[in-house]
């Protein structure tokens, strides 16, 4: 058995990965793939197979989940945003033409989405800017990147309204307009708006164009250090008041953490009451955040032990990569997960695997994938990884040894060193 995969002829498995190693467990296993769903789990399948991997003793994990990326800013004037701060990089993006923006959009998010493939992602959502200045241009194009990558990857696209929707006249038309071209989820940044009235009505038409097109909210709230920004109440109280509760996300939320201790608690728990899921992206908030402090400097990184505590769904995504907002980013959950470990100060075994299963599991529940996961019937997607636990990917971040989306292998690397077996303990 050679280290790529072989071809041995007709057989009952499309695809069979031999010596694997499941999370919790020593014994190598092997992987039956059929239909591209998983088969059989066992410690011996002999065959035959259409197709058969050495898995080199790597561990096989469930793949990677991004929650929450900007790929049409990928790779855009990655060294422009001379402050480094989250204002110059919006007003950067609102004062170019459309032409600048969309000349190269699509090989610069294809290139993302290719990295984030590399790497074990296999479902990527993206948020895109509608705006009265691109109108649908940067949300078409997605769309068509969606379709001719939909065998390799699910992209789910989210509208994101930066002109706000009540400071130009046509603004939530123009929102609509793009639910109707094809967007999966209703995006909103309530913040954004001129003051707190109009941040409320911004949720509320957030949620009036959910229930029009019955689909999942997913919104850009308090991206800020200062603690008078609140609108993460607001969306709280919306979705209880929608029957919303389960469908909605938060992204960023970073003003949580600089809100007073009792005012937190209150609005934490009206986030688990409403069964929101939290979205943290701690590398780009790191870099955004606290540009204006002196010591101590607050880091932006949103309450995460406190929001697990009450049972909110809190996930990670990488936001955004290497652009103006950005200049770092490999498309790498591990990376992700890792950055949110370190800031977060999650470090304990129980804390590591929640961290781990942050781009996994919880990232699963918030963009509605059902039956994920490493068990007989569940979709054939699969990483393969040269390490002997999660907490050793999460510390060393190694090449990725193979990437199989519905039984199809999609992605190898020769560049792993072969896995020894496991020794006894």
């Amino acid at each position: 058995m050679t280290s790529s995969s072989q071809a041995v002829g007709q057989g009952l498995y499309d695809l069979i990965i031999h010596n694997v190693i499941l999370e919790g467990q020593d014994t190598p296993q092997a992987i039956g793939i059929m239909g591209g769903k998983i088969g059989a789990i066992t410690d011996h399948l002999p065959g035959p197979a259409i197709t058969e991997l050495d898995g080199q003793n790597c561990l096989a994990s469930p793949p990677f989940i991004d929650p929450h990326t900007h790929l049409d800013k990928a790779y855009f004037l990655q060294n422009a945003n001379r402050s480094g701060t989250l204002k110059e990089a919006i007003d950067i993006v609102g004062e170019i033409t459309a032409d600048l923006f969309l000349s190269d959009m699509e090989q610069r998010a294809e290139k993302a989405i290719l990295l984030a493939i590399k790497n074990g992602t296999t479902t990527i959502r993206t948020h895109v800017d509608v705006t009265h200045e691109f109108k649908s241009a940067s949300l078409d194009l997605l769309l068509r990147l969606k379709e001719k990558w939909a065998r390799l990857v699910d992209i789910q696209i989210v509208t994101l309204p930066m002109d706000g929707l009540y400071r130009i006249r046509g603004s939530v038309e123009l929102l609509k307009d793009a639910m109707r071209s094809g967007a999966d989820v209703v995006g909103g940044i309530p913040a954004i708006e001129d003051n707190e009235h109009d941040s409320r009505a911004h949720v509320d038409a957030v949620f009036n164009i959910a229930a029009e097109f019955n689909c999942p909210v997913d919104v850009h709230v308090d991206e800020t250090d200062d603690p008078t920004s609140r609108t993460l109440e607001m969306l709280a109280d919306a979705t209880i008041a929608a029957g919303w509760e389960g469908r909605v996300s938060a992204a960023h939320v970073c003003a949580l953490a600089a809100y007073e201790d009792d005012y937190a608690r209150q609005v934490i728990e009206k986030v688990s009451r409403a069964q929101m899921t939290i979205i943290t992206n701690p590398p780009v908030n790191l870099v955004l955040q606290g540009r204006q402090d002196r010591q101590p400097v607050r880091r932006g990184i949103t309450r995460v032990k406190e929001l697990l505590a009450a049972g909110v769904n809190v996930t990670c995504g990488n936001d955004n990569h290497r652009d103006v907002f950005y200049p770092f980013g490999k498309a790498d959950m591990l990376e992700v997960a890792y950055v949110t470990a370190l800031a977060a100060h999650m470090t304990s075994e129980q804390e590591l695997q929640t961290v781990i299963n942050m781009p996994r599991t919880n990232a699963a529940k918030c963009v509605g994938i059902k039956n994920y996961g490493l068990c007989v019937g569940a979709r054939a997607n699969i990483v393969l990884l040269p390490v002997r636990t999660m907490v050793d990917a999460l510390a060393l971040k190694p090449p990725r040894r193979a990437v199989i989306r519905d039984g199809r292998i999609i992605c190898e690397t020769t560049e792993v060193t072969k896995m020894e077996p496991l020794k006894e303990r």
